[in-house]
């Protein structure tokens, strides 16, 4: 192994095993407060009387050991119904992934689904997102073919395909939505 100064040129071989220089992508998040989803930047939504998600800042540890995950506490959605938090961040025509770290409340959500969502006025298109309290799960939705503005998580009944979903308690941690250069 070989320590290298910083902005010094990496050789390193391709898949194919020939060598040449490597680069690597920057990418940035999009998302305002990822970590802070009490902030007015995240919009609590509902559809058709859900009732609204409820966030309480700064409950259990994230990964990175600080005071910073935020408990969401969702009402059950049936048919037509809604319970999400959201930010409108990505651009119409670009694809847009976005994911979450998420965990279960103990005894409360021991486990569950919830929903990964990006869209806005048109079709949306929503990711399954499994959970259990014992540790965390990263959720995401990789490529979304032309991603309007808004990406959301929560109860989205209304949203995906029409999956019913019960109450339920989780811990959110480090959001992000970025401009997938691989798709």
């Amino acid at each position: 192994m070989v320590n290298l100064p910083i902005n010094a040129a990496r050789v390193m071989p391709n898949y194919q095993g020939v060598l040449g220089i490597l680069v690597e992508n920057l990418v940035t998040n999009l998302l305002n407060y990822s970590e802070q989803f009490d902030n007015a930047a995240w919009i609590k939504y509902q559809d058709f009387g859900a009732g609204l998600p409820v966030i309480t800042p700064n409950v259990v540890l994230g990964l990175d050991n600080t005071m910073t995950a935020d408990r969401m506490d969702l009402p059950a959605t049936g048919m037509n119904q809604s319970s999400i938090i959201y930010q409108g961040v990505c651009t119409a025509g670009q694809d847009c992934s976005v994911g979450w770290f998420v965990r279960g409340v103990p005894g409360v959500s021991d486990s569950g689904t919830l929903d990964i969502c990006a869209g806005n006025t048109g079709p949306q298109t929503c990711t399954p997102c499994t959970y259990v309290s014992g540790s965390w799960s990263y959720c995401k939705r990789l490529g979304v073919a032309n991603a309007v503005s808004s990406v959301f998580i929560g109860n989205a009944t209304f949203y995906n395909g029409g999956t019913n979903r019960p109450a339920q308690s989780v811990y959110i941690w480090g959001a992000h939505a970025f401009v997938n250069p691989y798709v």
